[in-house]
């Protein structure tokens, strides 16, 4: 499974050849798992942004090279406060 995995990385621009299954099969289940981890972590981010009272769209600030991602950290460590995204069950 690992071997498979280093092998589809150390190939990933070779288009000649041929893969075996295990080859085509162990990044295929890797990648999707790895895909729902993305996913969970993402909604994570969104809802802890939330909490700070900030829209999601605050996630694109990642995309700026090194201070996009202090200041997101910075951002999921401020205090929980009142906000319009909280739901209203009582």
């Amino acid at each position: 499974m690992i071997e498979s995995y280093r092998r589809f990385w150390r190939n990933i621009l070779n288009f000649s050849g041929t893969s075996n299954r295990a080859d085509c099969w162990w990044p295929i289940v890797i990648n999707n798992i790895l895909g729902l981890v993305l996913i969970a972590t993402l909604s994570l981010l969104f809802r802890r942004l939330h909490d700070t009272n900030r829209s999601a769209w605050w996630i694109l600030i990642f995309l700026i090279p090194l201070i996009g991602q202090i200041w997101l950290i910075i951002l999921t460590l401020l205090p929980s406060r009142p906000n319009r995204f909280q739901q209203g069950f009582f």
